[in-house]
């Protein structure tokens, strides 16, 4: 792995109300997602991760996010490639499959 293709994302802002977003990682590159993260520009531009760690996105792999509102949060939908319980702050859990 080249360090130099490695990004940290501490945030995401400038979003509609139950905007959807993916996030893809080129070849040879890696993203790492961070959860919760102090960096983000505000509150509203943080990202919920399950089990509260980050997220390392590797060549050619995406995430799905949306932007839910109650929470003020980015929660990950799924992840290409692996199953990913989502937890909907104590409103149930979620399985996607890629």
């Amino acid at each position: 792995m080249n360090v130099e293709n490695r990004d940290d994302l501490d945030g995401i802002s400038g979003f509609n109300e139950g905007q959807l977003l993916i996030i893809r990682a080129d070849t040879g590159d890696t993203i790492t997602i961070k959860d919760e993260n102090a960096g983000a520009a505000a509150d509203t531009d943080k990202i919920r991760l399950p089990g509260g760690t980050d997220l390392d996105i590797t060549e050619d792999e995406a995430a799905m996010f949306y932007h839910d509102d109650t929470l003020d949060r980015w929660i990950l939908l799924g992840r290409s490639g692996e199953d990913v319980g989502v937890s909907h702050g104590g409103t149930g859990v979620s399985t996607l499959t890629d």
